[in-house]
Formats: C-alpha cells, sequence, structure tokens
C-alpha cells in the first residue's frame, strides 16, 4: 500500500497530504505517452506555438489510450477514497487532464474551497459525506511552475464556517503567509478535501509546462454531489421541463443517458465528450 495510513492520518489532520512516487515508473512513463497524445511538450510549443493556437486547459474522460483512463481508477486512488468514505460503493465524478504553460493565461487564484461545483450542499470530511479530491503529478512542479498552494485546516477551523468560499488577500492576510507551496516530481499525488483552502499560483518562469491528472470520488448514495453540481441540477431540471413539454405536445422524450463503469467503480457526473473533442475552459488550480 503506497498511501498509508500515516498518509490518511495527515490528510485528516491537515485537509491535505502529498504522497510521493504514488505510480511506478512504468505507469507514469504510459500516462506521459497518452499526455502527449493531447498536449505538446514544453520545447514542442516553444519551437512552434502558431501550431498550438489554443494550447492547454483541459479534457476530460474518456481518453485516447488505456493509460488515462486506468489512472482514473488507480487502485490507490481507490482504496484512500474507500477508507476515507468507508464504503466500496463510491462513484468516480471526475476524471481531467490539466495542462499549463508558462505565459499562457493568468493562473493566479485567490485561496478558495472546491465544494461548490462539486456539492450541492455544505461540506463535510467524515464517512459517506466525504469527497476526495486528487492531483496526480505527471511533470516535476517546481516553485516557478506555478505549484498549488495549500493551507492546514489547524489554521481554518476558527471560524468553522467556510463562508466565505474564496478568501483575498487582503482580508485574509495571514492565511497567505501560511501557505504551503506543493512541490513535486512526476508520479506523485496531492490528495485533499473539498473544505481545504487552496489556490493555483502564477508561473515564475518564463518557460516551462505542467501537466496533473485531477482525479474525484464520492460515496455512491451521496446523490448531491457531483462535479458541477448547481449547473449539472439546473441542466437535468431544464431537460425535465423540456420532457414534460415534448410529453404533453405528443413528441417523444429524448432517450436516456448512459452510464460506464469499470470494476466496483461507476463513472458518472460528468459530461460525455469524444476524446477528440474540443476543451472546455474552466478556472482550476
Amino acid at each position: 500500500m503506497r498511501i498509508t495510513d500515516e498518509h490518511l492520518a495527515h490528510w485528516r489532520r491537515h485537509g491535505y497530504v502529498v504522497v510521493p512516487k504514488l505510480l511506478s515508473g512504468a505507469e507514469l512513463a504510459a500516462a506521459q505517452a497518452d499526455v502527449r497524445r493531447y498536449f505538446p511538450t514544453d520545447d514542442e510549443y516553444r519551437a512552434a506555438p502558431e501550431r498550438y493556437p489554443k494550447v492547454g486547459g483541459w479534457r476530460e474522460l474518456p481518453f485516447v489510450g488505456d493509460a488515462l483512463n486506468d489512472l482514473a481508477t488507480h487502485p490507490e486512488l481507490a482504496s484512500f477514497a474507500e477508507r476515507v468514505i468507508g464504503t466500496q460503493e463510491i462513484l468516480l465524478t471526475q476524471a481531467i487532464l490539466w495542462g499549463k504553460y508558462a505565459g499562457v493565461g493568468d493562473h493566479e487564484q485567490q485561496l478558495h474551497v472546491d465544494f461548490r461545483n462539486n456539492s450541492l450542499v455544505y461540506p463535510r470530511d467524515e464517512g459517506p459525506f466525504a469527497q476526495t479530491g486528487t492531483v496526480v503529478y505527471l511533470s516535476d512542479v517546481t516553485e516557478e511552475l506555478g505549484p498549488t498552494c495549500v493551507v492546514s485546516k489547524e489554521y481554518t477551523r476558527e471560524p468553522e464556517s467556510l463562508v466565505p468560499c474564496v478568501r483575498t488577500r487582503d482580508r485574509f492576510p495571514v492565511l497567505y503567509e501560511k501557505e504551503v507551496a506543493v512541490t513535486a516530481r512526476a508520479g506523485s499525488v496531492l490528495l485533499y478535501s473539498m473544505s481545504t483552502f487552496h489556490r493555483g499560483s502564477a508561473f515564475r518562469a518564463a518557460v516551462g509546462a505542467r501537466f496533473t491528472f485531477r482525479v474525484v470520488f464520492w460515496a455512491k448514495d451521496s446523490h448531491w454531489m457531483g462535479f458541477s453540481a448547481w449547473a449539472s441540477a439546473l441542466g437535468r431540471a431544464r431537460a425535465r421541463s423540456r420532457r414534460s413539454s415534448a410529453s404533453s405536445s405528443g413528441r417523444p422524450p429524448g432517450s436516456a443517458s448512459s452510464s460506464a463503469s469499470r470494476r466496483r467503480v461507476i463513472h458518472t457526473g460528468t459530461r460525455r465528450r469524444s476524446p477528440a473533442s474540443p476543451p472546455a475552459i474552466r478556472e482550476w488550480t
């Protein structure tokens, strides 16, 4: 077991933990090869930027190639989620490949928590109410390459409320003094909770790129959770309204959406998109 009970204890106390060398050399090499099918290397981009007018951003599961699809349900990540949530009945709600390049976009963020776009209700980190946020590093991330910054829950327990969900530097300067920049070697992983304050930071380097893989698990029966939960709920409401209108007018309603499963983990909650489709751009750490 690469994610140990000591890692879990650190996660519970601080709201995050970094696990080095989660991926084997073979797993990392295979995943990096699949990354190349979506994003150029930094050298390739700098040599001919006109070839990549929309470089960076993110791509969702399913992926071309097996390595990234397998990484989404990596046994270590699933096992950690099961220990946190307390059940083997878990859902995969998010599997995203993310690429960032120096000089492309503004990656500086304010400290925030992620539950706003992952749950319809206020978060809890116990049992079936918990979600496990995951950042798998598929390239080295140094202080110059826009590391994710995290704040231990030791400094955010008082006041207990997570509101305001976004905390600016001018109003909460102490939190920014306590933040830790997560630097990591490729193959490592950052595990965090939906109530952990964190942020993306700006690139200090003029050149360079970083590639990460994001995974979120939650309990199967926690139906109030899901990626972009509020948007998904509104979409379902609109769909029900359209079906109701179609039924009353005699038109056949739309077909039901399909689901995909792998092992005991069920993929749900993300929009279906072919591997070749363009990414939807969204703020992310």
